[in-house]
């Protein structure tokens, strides 16, 4: 089968590649995004028969809350009723992506920009997630590749054909009007046509027309934000004064998150887009440098001066790195400029994942995720796949591939066939990386930031028994408690009360909330059991445990009424608060080695106030220091309660270039602000710093 033939399979593929990505295992995890509860209530009071007006959802356009109502409403309230018209709709759009790419980079080019597209993290994790931008996207690319088809179509087009393409074009327009408001979901669109027209010098009645609807939606959406009071329908939000916090930089960052990896190739991709060539060729890449710097420009004003969105630009840049791309494969013209700034652009992006890993897996969300600590691996994970994929695509680009002594008549053919190897590789490393995010990594967070696996716990040890929540996140039990209402506990009081009754019941409690629940239980000489602390986010609590059951309140390893005996004994008095008995510590160390150092108090009376603990090596290179709230943030100080020994452990990940190896005193102490707590007896410098021992680092 040759190229040509190949081309009419170019849509089924794509097809292919969202089905295999955005719909397997949809109903196989719960809802962990707090907006994605906050979403399927919504969208639940639409399902049997509420109102489906033209009116906000959660404040904001409705199309969203629509499209997850008409799940809910085939399919049942759940999971997989939710997020199955979310993926079709992905599906569709990636599908819509190949439509608005095929005339403006060619086919092959469109094909290359979907498969990007699909793989990067926020498309994939938003087509598989009740909070998604799946319908802005999906009315974007309709828009812009409709109206671009009617107004510059392709040789011996039909007349027919560009009516449908324009009805194509305007449908886009009414789904982005009622995804975003006018500003990103109407004008960008209209306006991105008309800029990407004018500059390629295309024809003018369609840029008249074009250029007059874009200034009669501007002069709308102006009109309506200076003469509208509470939320404006046709803004798609409240209008309000403009907020100098939101800049035109605001959301770059986001960006690059969220089309990692493939954005790092858009530097390069952008300076060819602003090559001369062909008026048709011209076109293409204008429009889409257009729509992405429209669209994103729009979705700042609607950001600073009514709400903040997600600008729906993935599908433009996605198309020039695949036009990019296509246009490179048929040279084999060494190119290491372009080959190194690709290699450093996903490298830097890699090293951001690694520092902050929750935007992996939030970056589609408005709201930052709270980051699972079970899937520490994962940064290591994500950093190799950007080295592996930058290096790969680097040296497709940049590395003379042809093997030494090479015929000159087949340099350039070995050149391009080395060049189409390696970017391959580097799109079957996206696809696992999307494969693995999609099916391992998403459900592993939902693991340990859902309800639905804790409540399905308490089902399976006793049906029977009451739950009762407290400070936990109620909206979640109406979907995973099984048509029980759980009990509210608002306070300690209650809690405790709750867990003295003589059946056994369950608690799901947040699991920030266990300091103050542990307090209260040894201020009164209460008991409770904590039987599950899988979740990152919540505990189950319990008044008994069962066969085979323990109990795995990581608190009580750390808490105890028996004076310890540590390694090294050091006596220490906390303004007759907190006395220091001593710590565990190896007497030599290698350079850059993590280890734990462990901390013995004897709390003597309330602390009185929010401390930290800080520890200071002092050596022959600058002070690492080992400030942290107690018990890795488990344990403040306003929970101690007078009578118990308290063992803080905590985990030291060195930097090598700042602990060079010599002999290092330490010192610890506590601290709030500027503020120290005095030492009132033991071993001190004067500035409230305990002296311990020292440490040899090798």
């Amino acid at each position: 089968m040759n190229e040509s033939q190949l081309r009419r399979f170019y849509p089924a593929i794509l097809a292919i590649l969202g089905l295999l990505l955005f719909f397997p295992g949809l109903g196989a995890f719960g809802l962990w995004d707090p907006n994605e509860i906050r979403l399927a209530d919504a969208a639940r009071a639409l399902a049997p028969g509420g109102s489906w007006g033209w009116g906000p959802q959660l404040g904001k356009p409705p199309m969203l809350v629509w499209w997850i109502g008409y799940g809910f409403k085939w399919l049942g309230v759940g999971e997989l009723g939710g997020r199955l018209p979310i993926a079709i709709g992905s599906l569709v759009t990636l599908l819509a992506t190949y439509y608005a790419g095929a005339p403006l980079v060619g086919k092959r080019g469109a094909l290359i920009g979907g498969f990007a597209l699909a793989t990067t993290p926020a498309f994939l994790l938003g087509a598989r997630q009740l909070t998604s931008n799946a319908p802005l996207l999906l009315g974007a690319t309709l828009a812009v590749g409709g109206l671009a088809r009617a107004a510059w179509p392709e040789r011996d087009t039909a007349a027919g054909r560009r009516i449908l393409d324009l009805l194509i074009g305007v449908a886009g327009l009414f789904i982005g009007q009622l995804s975003a408001g006018l500003l990103v979901g109407v004008l960008a669109p209209l306006a991105a046509v008309t800029i990407g027209i004018a500059a390629a010098g295309g024809a003018m009645l369609p840029l008249t027309v074009l250029g007059v609807a874009s200034l009669a939606v501007l002069a709308q959406a102006v009109w309506s934000w200076r003469h509208t009071n509470g939320y404006s329908s046709v803004l798609g939000g409240m209008a309000h004064p403009l907020l100098h916090t939101t800049t035109a930089t605001s959301a770059l960052v986001k960006i690059g998150f969220a089309l990692f990896p493939w954005i790092a190739i858009l530097p390069v991709a952008t300076i060819r887009a602003l090559d001369d060539g062909p008026p048709r060729r011209r076109f293409g890449w204008l429009l889409l440098l257009s729509w992405a710097v429209v669209t994103y420009l729009a979705s700042t004003v609607q950001a600073a001066g009514v709400q903040e969105l997600q600008p729906p630009i993935g599908p433009a840049l996605m198309l020039l790195v695949g036009g990019y791309l296509d246009e490179v494969l048929e040279s084999g013209t060494p190119m290491p400029f372009a080959g190194l700034a690709v290699a450093l652009g996903v490298l830097i992006l890699g090293r951001d994942f690694f520092l902050f890993p929750e935007q992996y897996v939030g970056v589609h969300m408005l709201e930052a995720v709270r980051w699972p600590g079970p899937l520490t691996q994962l940064p290591y994970v994500i950093m190799a796949f950007a080295a592996f994929w930058g290096g790969v695509i680097g040296l497709g680009l940049g590395a003379p591939l042809a093997p030494p002594g090479s015929a000159p008549d087949t340099v350039e053919q070995s050149r391009r066939r080395g060049r189409l190897l390696l970017v391959s590789a580097g799109a079957a490393a996206a696809l696992v990386m999307a494969l693995l995010s999609a099916h391992l990594i998403v459900p592993q967070v939902s693991k340990h930031l859902s309800a639905r696996d804790l409540y399905g716990k308490t089902r399976t040890l006793d049906p029977n028994a009451l739950v009762g929540q407290y400070r936990f996140n109620g909206t979640g039990a109406s979907y995973y408690a099984g048509g029980k209402t759980p009990v509210t506990l608002n306070t300690t009081q209650e809690l405790f009360e709750f867990l003295a009754k003589p059946d056994r019941v369950f608690v799901m409690a947040g699991s920030d909330e266990l300091p103050n629940i542990d307090q209260t239980a040894r201020q009164q000489k209460a008991t409770y059991n904590v039987i599950d602390d899988s979740n990152s986010r919540y505990l189950v609590l319990s008044n008994r445990l069962g066969p085979k059951e323990t109990d795995l309140n990581p608190l009580k390893r750390f808490i105890s009424e028996s004076p310890p005996k540590p390694e090294h004994p050091v006596e220490a008095d906390f303004e007759g608060k907190v006395k220091l008995l001593g710590y565990d510590l190896p007497n030599e160390l290698s350079r850059g080695q993590d280890f734990k150092i462990r901390l013995y108090f004897q709390v003597l009376q309330p602390v009185g106030g929010n401390y930290k603990v800080f520890i200071h090596f002092d050596g022959p290179g600058s002070r690492f220091n080992g400030d942290h709230v107690p018990l890795e943030g488990r344990f403040p100080t306003p929970n101690w309660v007078p009578g118990y020994y308290i063992t803080d452990e905590h985990q030291m990940t060195p930097d090598r270039a700042m602990q060079p190896s010599g002999s290092y005193r330490l010192f610890m102490g506590f601290f709030s602000g500027e503020t120290r707590l005095k030492v009132t007896t033991g071993a001190q410098d004067g500035e409230n710093r305990v002296k311990l021992g020292g440490v040899l680092i090798k």
